[in-house]
């Protein structure tokens, strides 16, 4: 067991589903322990309304597992459908009055002092991408905060980032995280991220069409990928309906095994879905993402 808190803890979630992971920095790639906990109501839910005997069932959850492993780090992944993703050129990212004006619009609804924004850099350097979150939509995450103080949430795109520093990966690949009724998408090359986006769904016979409507505005999404790595609890059911469209554009990975993934661990079977964990082994990895 890890001591002194030294241990990092990642944490993803679908339905009523918590995937964990545990990692020790000092033994490279060994992850110390992945698993899951499953609650009777849907965490995403809990999250959005901050209902507070579903919170604090989660709460004590993490709190528990931060005291079993000794976890002194916790990256939690952010829900995608609460957050803004969009690409600003540098013409409006270097004006102020522009860059606020292009808030206002996208967040419109939102108090200023409710909105969180933070920038990423792109493949094409006369780009940035924006990150945007209205705090006061997401009740459940900000009560995780404040009573769990070394609590971070990286935002789903950034799994892509950590995955380049942990295999020190420089070609292209896509990597495509598919929940109920939410699917995202990322794009990186040569260690850079070129794009990313997600979009809702409600039935997966949809996801074809779904597929090609936001390809044609984002065409990366159909861009020639070495690797296009499919996750999440619903990664296999997505990937019958679409493998078609992946297919030609690079070869399909799932992370369903220890070794898809890069890590190694003491269990080598699971009683869940490992590529529904995948968010959370690569977080636990915490690396220094530039």
């Amino acid at each position: 067991m890890a001591t002194d808190g030294k241990s990092y803890l990642g944490i993803c979630y679908a339905d009523n589903h918590l995937f964990y992971a545990v990692h020790l920095p000092e033994q490279g790639n060994d992850i110390q322990r992945i698993g899951s906990i499953d609650f009777n109501f849907d965490i995403d839910a809990a999250l959005s309304t901050g209902a507070p005997s579903e919170v604090e069932v989660l709460k004590k959850s993490i709190q528990d597992l931060k005291a079993e492993f000794s976890a002194g780090s916790i990256q939690m992944l952010y829900p995608a459908e609460h957050e803004c993703w969009t690409v600003v050129p540098r013409a409006v990212y270097e004006d102020s009055s522009e860059r606020e004006t292009h808030i206002g619009i996208l967040m419109h609804g939102s108090e200023r002092s409710n909105i969180e924004i933070s920038w990423h850099q792109l493949a094409n350097t006369d780009n940035k991408l924006l990150l945007l979150r209205d705090t006061t939509v997401t009740p459940g995450l900000s009560a995780l905060s404040n009573e769990l103080g070394n609590i971070q949430f990286p935002s789903d795109f950034e799994i892509a980032q950590e995955w380049q520093v942990h295999t020190k990966n420089k070609s292209a690949f896509l990597m495509v995280h598919c929940q109920n009724h939410i699917i995202t998408v990322t794009s990186s090359i040569m260690g850079n991220l070129r794009g990313c986006t997600w979009f809702e769904y409600e039935d997966p016979e949809d996801l074809p069409y779904l597929w090609n409507l936001y390809a044609a505005h984002t065409p990366w999404m159909n861009g020639i990928h070495d690797k296009i790595f499919v996750f999440g609890l619903y990664a296999k059911s997505a990937a019958e309906q679409l493998t078609t469209y992946w297919s030609h554009h690079g070869d399909l990975v799932f992370p369903d095994s220890l070794s898809a993934t890069h890590v190694q661990a003491e269990e080598e079977t699971y009683g869940f879905p490992l590529e529904s964990a995948y968010p959370a082994i690569i977080l636990s990895l915490q690396h220094e993402v530039l």
